[in-house]
């Protein structure tokens, strides 16, 4: 009798299919997200005003919650924040909304 031995995917890994299914480079995709919120899935950060609004960043990629985005907790939810982080980013053309891209954070979490 053999044993199998069944691997669970965990931390940042466990959301890469999500990723991949987008036009963009998912390895910087990848590092982006954790470096945004450590792949934790409810992480909620950026309780503060910028450019005049006072909105939240929610999820995986800390979406901002505008008005014509999801709530907080819609972007709680993994498929629906990535989804919304590539509208983000295919709507820019770049990476330049996250924070950890335009300071190089990100590029310690490429893999």
């Amino acid at each position: 009798m053999s044993v199998t031995q069944v691997t669970e995917l965990v931390g940042c890994e466990q959301w890469r299919a999500l990723v991949q299914k987008y036009d963009w480079d998912a390895s910087i995709a990848m590092a982006v997200m954790e470096g945004e919120s450590s792949c934790i899935a409810d992480r909620v950060g950026d309780d503060y005003a910028i450019a005049g609004l006072h909105r939240v960043s929610c999820g995986l990629f800390q979406v901002r919650t505008l008005d014509d985005r999801p709530t907080c907790e819609q972007l709680k939810d993994p498929a629906t924040n990535i989804e919304w982080a590539y509208k983000v980013y295919a709507g820019k053309g770049n990476w330049k909304p996250w924070t950890v891209f335009n300071t190089g954070e990100y590029k310690q979490f490429l893999r």
